[in-house]
């Protein structure tokens, strides 16, 4: 059956063209229920046929892509305990250790963690995801910190064929570096509430849409409410042709994660040694930030979430020098002392995009989402 809807086919014909199919009406219905089959001029077909024409990579990628994009996660630590405990009550946990018997071993002495001390050794120490915030302003000063040694240049190499490639905190798969980053300000000193673009090129933060977002951060993030007291939470998205272009096969996908994962731990560490405590989260409703970026969720597409504010109990390992130490040393590096203005104007994005003709039906090659983007 799908073998004949494999061009688009007049909704008027397909009774004609499946005679032979029994309780036809009902099938078709349910293929396009499941999107299996694809209305024609529908949203989903207007994405399905970007896809085509943007990505290289094949339908396995593709299918991941969509398949994961969209679920519900339970966001109530409470709730999720309890459906844990009760899992493991029939299905014990699995040993997070793993080891070798029988095997030739190597004893590396006894494991000391006060041997090194100092810099990056504290910070590792220290480094602690925070699901419990006070509402107290971020300065603008550490925002900066934080965007330029996360997701910043520390510098650029030109290659006369392949063109310019950027230096960061981060590695990066083949130097290609997809990630851009979008901060939702909640609560930062001189700067005006709201969703920007951080600009890699020029250190600056472009407002794309002004207002208070602690409601719409808590709903994108599935209820994380602690998410709402902190000073800003960055959306991390992929420009998938950077890597594309270098790799056109569908493995370079996995590689997107990988580069945002870099960057989730390099945000954690900045975070720690700026005295801020730091979370990071899969738990999104993708489609909805894409949509709130004006994003297709193909070309480029949301992955990964992070936030920083201040905890309501300091806890962990400080070093003798404390953290107003080390903040101090990350600034001199950063601005050298100067001020910099970080906001800019940008236009907001255009309306939605209108459906065309719904009249023909086809069958799908992948899944997809609804390109549309909040006004």
């Amino acid at each position: 059956m799908l073998g004949r809807l494999g061009e688009p086919t007049e909704i008027g014909t397909l009774s004609e063209l499946l005679s032979d199919v029994p309780d036809r009406d009902v099938l078709v219905k349910q293929l396009l229920d499941y999107d299996v089959l694809v209305r024609c001029g529908s949203e989903l077909d207007f994405e399905e046929s970007r896809i085509d024409c943007v990505w290289t990579w094949g339908h396995a990628a593709r299918y991941y892509h969509f398949s994961t994009n969209v679920r519900e996660f339970e966001s109530r630590p409470d709730v999720q305990r309890a459906e844990l405990t009760a899992w493991a009550a029939d299905h014990p946990p699995p040993d997070p250790y793993k080891s070798y018997r029988g095997r030739v071993t190597l004893a590396l002495g006894q494991p000391d963690f006060n041997v090194r001390t100092g810099g990056l050794w504290d910070l590792l120490r220290e480094r602690r995801t925070c699901r419990s915030f006070q509402r107290k302003k971020m300065e603008l000063q550490t925002l900066s910190d934080l965007l330029l040694w996360t997701w910043g240049k520390t510098g650029e190499r030109s290659d006369p064929a392949l063109g310019t490639s950027l230096v960061k905190t981060s590695p990066s798969g083949g130097s290609r570096h997809p990630i851009e980053v979008y901060p939702v300000v909640l609560s930062v000193e001189g700067v005006i509430p709201g969703v920007y673009h951080y600009s890699v090129r020029d250190h600056a933060l472009t407002l794309l849409l002004r207002g208070q977002f602690r409601d719409v951060v808590n709903r994108l993030c599935c209820g994380q409410h602690w998410l709402r007291e902190t000073g800003a939470v960055f959306f991390m998205t992929a420009v998938v042709e950077r890597s594309m272009w270098k790799y056109r096969d569908a493995h370079a996908y996995r590689v997107l994660y990988l580069d945002a994962g870099h960057l989730g731990q390099t945000f954690h560490l900045v975070s720690t040694a700026l005295g801020l405590s730091p979370f990071s989260t899969a738990a999104t409703r993708n489609t909805e930030i894409n949509e709130l970026l004006g994003l297709d969720g193909i070309s480029e597409t949301a992955l990964y979430t992070v936030a920083a504010g201040t905890a309501k109990e300091t806890a962990g390992f400080q070093n003798k020098e404390g953290r107003e130490g080390r903040i101090s040393v990350v600034r001199r590096l950063v601005l050298g002392g100067k001020k910099r203005e970080l906001i800019t104007r940008h236009p907001r994005p255009a309306g939605r995009r209108k459906s065309r003709s719904m009249k023909t039906l086809r069958s799908r090659s992948s899944a997809g989402e609804a390109d549309e983007f909040l006004p």
